[in-house]
């Protein structure tokens, strides 16, 4: 059988890949990064590694944006910087959707993936709001 893997180089990837490749399947592997150690396997099945590509990036985006969505988070919270606050937020977004989409633009194949998850983040905040201003 030939097996999609995602998340081949995490802690439960890694155990689901040798599994795999020890029952003799073929296996096509999807990471951020290249595997830290060499997958060990008995079978006879074959591997195929696909880099993302995400790798240079990913440590200091996260962090990145980890704090950025933490001092927007706390603007949201109070009544009087929450307008603001929330149109940094969806200011971000659009961002992290264009950057992404210059950067990496396969990052649009997968429908599950993190440049899809903005929409609704955008949506939300929209929501967020009008309610508001309603209040």
């Amino acid at each position: 059988m030939r097996v999609l893997l995602t998340g081949a180089t995490g802690l439960i990837g890694s155990a689901i890949l040798g599994r795999i490749l020890g029952d003799g399947h073929d296996v096509v592997a999807v990471a951020h990064r290249s595997p830290a150690r060499p997958v060990r396997h008995l079978g006879s099945g074959s591997l195929r590694m696909q880099d993302t590509g995400a790798a240079d990036w990913s440590g200091p985006s996260v962090v990145a944006r980890a704090a950025a969505d933490i001092l927007i988070g706390l603007g949201i919270a109070f009544r009087r910087s929450a307008k603001i606050a929330l149109l940094a937020a969806m200011g971000l977004t659009l961002f992290y959707m264009v950057a992404g989409s210059l950067l990496l633009p396969r990052r649009w194949i997968d429908p599950l993936g993190p440049l899809w998850k903005n929409w609704p983040v955008l949506i939300l905040n929209f929501i967020a709001l009008a309610m508001l201003a309603e209040r």
